[in-house]
């Protein structure tokens, strides 16, 4: 009997490690398939799909409403937005805090913010951490690629010259 119940207690660990490793491959499943989704909702009601603008470089910009040097960032990436063709370039925000609806456009009209906004991080796709200090740009080249990750304040001079390597 006692074989019997020292199986009875292995059997029951080993079903229990195996339900634990069936929940770890479903999460990691489900957390790779939205890191590299393409696709991602844009505050203004549209989409943003990575692939489909393959070609153009991307200008992820972080900030938040309590970031000071954010709203000097944000007038710098307002006038590469309004050139974008020129530069072959989509301008993007993303809301460091999470904020969304009502609270995110007014926080946007405070910085007087002209382009849309990722509703989610899509850091994921490059394998990047979230961002620890904010401002913070991520330049993704035409390929799709995590090309240079600028920390803190940036110029314009230093957003435009990544666009050209």
């Amino acid at each position: 009997m006692k074989e019997i119940a020292g199986y009875d207690i292995w059997m029951n660990s080993a079903m229990k490690v195996a339900r634990i490793s069936i929940l770890i491959c479903i999460a990691v499943t489900i957390s790779t398939g939205l890191a590299n989704s393409h696709t991602y909702s844009l505050d203004n009601g549209e989409t943003f799909d990575f692939e489909e603008n393959k070609g153009s470089w991307v200008v992820l910009a972080y900030w938040a409403i309590w970031c000071g040097p954010c709203r000097d960032e944000i007038k710098i990436l307002n006038q590469i937005h309004e050139e974008r063709d020129k530069h072959n370039v989509v301008v993007l925000g993303i809301n460091f805090d999470g904020v969304v609806g009502e609270e995110l456009a007014k926080d946007k009209a405070f910085f007087d913010a002209k382009y849309p906004d990722l509703l989610e991080d899509p850091r994921g796709r490059w394998g990047s951490s979230r961002a620890k200090v904010i401002p913070e740009t991520l330049i993704i080249s035409p390929d799709g690629v995590l090309h240079k990750v600028i920390t803190g304040i940036t110029t314009r001079k230093e957003i435009l010259k990544s666009l050209s390597k």
